[in-house]
């Protein structure tokens, strides 16, 4: 009998999901570090909905990384060192859409009085650019903007919760955004000037509705040859305007029958090949394959039931819908796999279903019928979506060991459109590219916008970060990113990736970071101050601790930059979760040795004069030397003697 599973180490179970995807084994692991996790991610960021997020992404993570993880004894530290930097990435990506809001917010107000003018200069281009998106995209910026509909009826319409057609809806006006401006014409507003032009098409002098409605149906009952050679008996001189709607109309109508007619032979073959597959008896895995109807079979196809039978799990019968569907959808050609995905994305699934049909879909869209490029072309639309982030990163980076010209190319592209890249696009393509094609890594980096790649950057993640690749990066973030940036980006492996021994690098180790990579004069500060920072390596230390691991602290900075000395000891200070009375009396004491207010100041500008912690300042204050600073802190913290 097996022993119980709550019995084993974290090393058995995650060996267990490696070798042999146990979920049994995996959520015994969740479950005994999902209160831990959660709480690390609670106490850092204060919010209830914001750490059950951060608690997710984590075991997301765990479950990415767990090849790399499995000779760790234990996974306690790892995760509470992953909870709280991935809290602490969310709570930055929440910041920065707040502040992309208030400016989209301060652009629409600056742009109403602009926007007729706007209209005109977007009328030429606009629905050449329409006609570019994608069919999701170009229904909710319809919706929204020409029919004028709620976020919430848009959502109906497309089957989706409200915050969804919110987000669609903004992806859509992105990627139309970036499409005009690729034709020349950039268009601040986009949602203003949409509303206002959209608003003035509908008042516009067109034939009346019924005309149209009565027109279109009239050309069908009379027959399509007749109506386009004789014009006369649908389209008169006065509706001679009408062509147009009227070949789409026909058009329309003939491209159905094709497709149909399509669909049904591609069915038909897919059914020979099966019957020709269950003729011998077996299938590829030995198995025994008895004909028997499938949900392809149908026609038309109920996607529904084929995601159900692509779910059964009775792999040990003899009849096995789930093998003779994977063998139906492996006959597919190209156009029948396209058209499918066309049919799964208008049947109304439950969000479940379609992601699993379509995941299906793209192993035969991606593989050597299509290319990755054809995945990442119809679902970069889904890019924020759950874990297609992920997916899009693996067939991009699929697409860069094939050509990695026309990948970057494609970016470079489509990135506007794309929202933020972190959490997995890059970080399958560029740390490899750091170490067999540096200049390609440079090349990938210069397809994002100059003013997204530091985000870009902090995003990634890697298990080792070698010598080469340390080096690499070094380089790459001096030609890519402007000095400010750069200076916070070169310090970004020494406290957020290891060097190989799996946890992130220490004092010793982040010198031998500043040797190997050249660092300048300033790299080495911004590297130092970083450290001091993000480290906090007094944090809950007293007594002797605490001494010997300032002593020591401030002995490797001197190592460094002597004259840093005393400006990191105060930022390291500063960084403690609580500030005791014996730390401020170290801290004086290193004052009074060196006489530098840079010990100080610090821990006095990071704190609140309503902190409960403002006890502490005005036995600071009174060691300030500078006059001018001391009564700047006095009218700070002590505003009642003034």
């Amino acid at each position: 009998m097996d022993m119980d599973h709550s019995l084993k180490s974290d090393q058995q179970l995650l060996e267990a999901w490696v070798g042999h995807r146990s979920e049994v084994m995996f959520e015994v692991l969740v479950g005994r570090y999902a209160n831990l996790v959660y709480m690390v991610a609670k106490r850092v960021c204060g919010d209830d909905g914001l750490a059950a997020e951060a608690s997710q992404l984590v075991f997301i993570l765990l479950a990415r990384k767990a090849s790399g993880l499995v000779g760790h004894p234990t996974l306690a530290g790892w995760l509470h060192l992953a909870a709280v930097r991935t809290t602490r990435d969310l709570m930055d990506k929440n910041r920065r859409e707040v502040r992309k809001r208030e400016r989209f917010q301060s652009c629409a107000e600056r742009e109403c009085e602009s926007a007729e003018g706007a209209w005109r200069d977007l009328e030429p281009v606009l629905d050449d650019g329409l006609a570019a998106l994608s069919e999701k995209d170009r229904e909710v910026v319809l919706l929204r903007f020409y029919r004028g509909l709620s976020v919430k009826e848009v959502g109906v319409i497309a089957g989706i919760a409200p915050a969804a057609a919110q987000k669609r809806i903004d992806r859509a006006l992105e990627r139309l955004r970036g499409v005009l401006a690729r034709r020349g014409c950039r268009v601040g507003g986009l949602a203003v000037v949409l509303v206002s032009g959209f608003s003035a098409d509908a008042q516009a002098m067109v034939p009346k509705d019924s005309l149209l409605a009565g027109k279109a149906m009239e050309a069908v009952g009379s027959g399509i040859g007749e109506t386009l050679a004789g014009g006369s008996s649908v389209l008169t001189k006065g509706s001679a305007m009408m062509l147009p709607a009227a070949v789409v109309v026909v058009g329309g109508i003939w491209l159905a029958i094709q497709f149909e007619t399509i669909a049904e032979l591609e069915s038909g073959r897919a059914r020979v090949g099966l019957e020709r597959q269950a003729g011998s008896g077996v299938g590829d895995g030995g198995e025994r394959l008895e004909l028997v109807p499938t949900a392809l079979d149908a026609q038309p196809v109920d996607w529904a039931e084929v995601a159900r039978q692509l779910k059964e799990s009775r792999r040990t019968q003899p009849v096995n819908p789930k093998a003779r569907l994977e063998m139906g959808i492996a006959e597919m050609d190209l156009n029948r796999v396209e058209s499918s995905l066309d049919e799964i994305a208008a049947a109304g699934l439950v969000a479940e279903d379609q992601e699993l049909l379509e995941r299906r879909f793209c192993e035969e869209l991606g593989g050597p019928k299509g290319g990755p490029w054809l995945v990442l072309e119809r679902f970069v639309g889904e890019f924020d979506e759950g874990s297609w982030k992920w997916t899009l990163g693996e067939y991009f980076s699929q697409w860069m060991r094939k050509d990695p010209g026309s990948a970057i190319d494609w970016l470079a592209g489509h990135v506007d459109g794309m929202g933020s890249l972190e959490f997995g696009f890059l970080d399958v393509s560029l740390h490899s590219l750091l170490e067999s094609s540096p200049e390609t890594a440079g090349r990938l980096l210069e397809a994002i916008p100059q003013e997204r790649r530091l985000e870009s950057l902090r995003s990634l993640e890697n298990d080792e970060f070698s010598d080469a690749q340390q080096i690499a990066w070094a380089e790459m973030v001096r030609r890519h990113l402007p000095e400010k940036e750069r200076l916070s980006a070169i310090g970004w492996p020494i406290m957020n990736w290891s060097d190989g021994d799996g946890r992130p690098m220490d004092l010793p180790e982040v010198s031998e970071y500043l040797e190997r990579i050249g660092a300048s004069e300033a790299e080495r500060e911004a590297c130092v101050m970083l450290a001091a920072e993000e480290r906090m390596a007094i944090a809950g230390l007293t007594g002797r601790d605490l001494i010997d691991s300032a002593a020591a602290f401030r002995g490797w900075v001197e190592g460094v930059d002597f004259d840093l000395v005393d400006r990191a000891t105060g930022i390291l200070f500063s960084a403690r979760m609580e500030m005791s009375g014996e730390a401020v009396d170290l801290l004086m004491r290193y004052h009074d040795e060196s006489g530098n207010d840079d010990l100080l100041i610090p821990f006095l500008e990071n704190l609140a004069a309503e902190s409960h912690q403002a006890r502490f300042a005005l036995r600071l204050v009174e060691k300030l030397r500078d006059d001018g600073l001391r009564q700047r802190y006095l009218d700070k913290f002590n505003p009642n003697e003034n």
